[in-house]
């Protein structure tokens, strides 16, 4: 059973505590460059980001702070 204080794919504790925390988690999730991280106005810990992604696409994603999970995926070009 996966700890529940981890971040699961990059092991780090929880909660993530800084925007390159954040980064790592994405990154290792879906293998792609961070183009751009954007905390969303009157939200307490989401946030919108751009991945360029190993194929080319660009992909808009919605991300939870804290833990650094996806929550939502478009792809984009």
């Amino acid at each position: 059973m996966a700890d529940q204080h981890i971040q699961s794919c990059t092991g780090v504790p929880l909660p993530l505590t800084d925007t390159d925390q954040i980064i790592e988690a994405i990154t290792c999730q879906t293998g792609g460059n961070v183009l751009k991280l954007t905390k969303l106005a009157n939200q307490e810990n989401l946030y919108n980001v751009r991945i360029l992604m190993p194929d080319g696409l660009i992909r808009t994603v919605l991300v939870e702070g804290s833990s650094g999970n996806l929550i939502e995926t478009d792809k984009t070009n």
